[in-house]
């Protein structure tokens, strides 16, 4: 399926979000979340995102009436990683599917972009270089890991927690991956100083 757009997720998206989310709340630990969600949950994070001036996307399927809303296959946002200021350049994705469309190319498509909106944040006050790195906390099912989706889109392996979250009765670990935006020269910039400052 190839028809659906991606778009600036708004309000009245938001209660089909939240039916995706409340999904993998329970049968899934996607998300280490144990009850279902009210509305408030997804407009509370909703508003953040809008707040810090960062993308909050959705994957819908086309309408054959203007005055349908149409179908919200997916959605993706970042929040930033730490709240503390040193961080701003670095955020955190979340990207869930409805389930009866993955395996579609939503998911490669919406964290596709994801990617290029990230891109294309302003400097500002805020966030003075921009973002230049995004992580993927993921929490790791053994029989369906996905850090692999990840991979595919560039993603690197950066860490692995033992037994950190329990959930319908079983302990569960988490991984991070980490996908940087700067181009090679500025990473062999950033590691040329680090060796530097290490010889002072």
């Amino acid at each position: 399926m190839a028809n659906f757009s991606i778009q600036e997720c708004l309000p009245e998206h938001l209660p089909q979000v939240l039916n995706i989310y409340n999904h993998y709340v329970r049968h899934t630990i996607i998300t280490f979340d144990i009850e279902e969600q009210p509305l408030s949950y997804v407009q509370g994070t909703y508003e953040s995102v809008q707040e810090a001036k960062l993308p909050y996307l959705v994957a819908l399927l086309p309408t054959s009436s203007p005055m349908e809303k149409g179908t919200v296959m997916g959605y993706t946002y970042a929040t930033q990683f730490r709240p503390r200021r040193a961080y701003a350049a670095s955020v955190e994705i979340s990207l869930f599917c409805h389930p009866d469309y993955k395996g579609r190319g939503c998911g490669s498509r919406l964290l596709e972009a994801l990617i290029q909106a990230l891109r294309e944040v302003p400097v500002s006050e805020a966030r003075e270089n921009g973002v230049k790195e995004m992580l993927a906390v993921c929490s790791l099912d053994p029989a369906n890991d996905v850090r692999d989706f990840y991979r595919k889109l560039g993603f690197k392996d950066r860490g692995h927690l033992r037994n950190v979250g329990c959930k319908f009765g079983k302990w569960w670990d988490t991984a991070y991956s980490q996908l940087s935006l700067r181009s090679e020269e500025e990473n062999r910039d950033i590691e040329d100083g680090r060796e530097t400052a290490g010889r002072v």
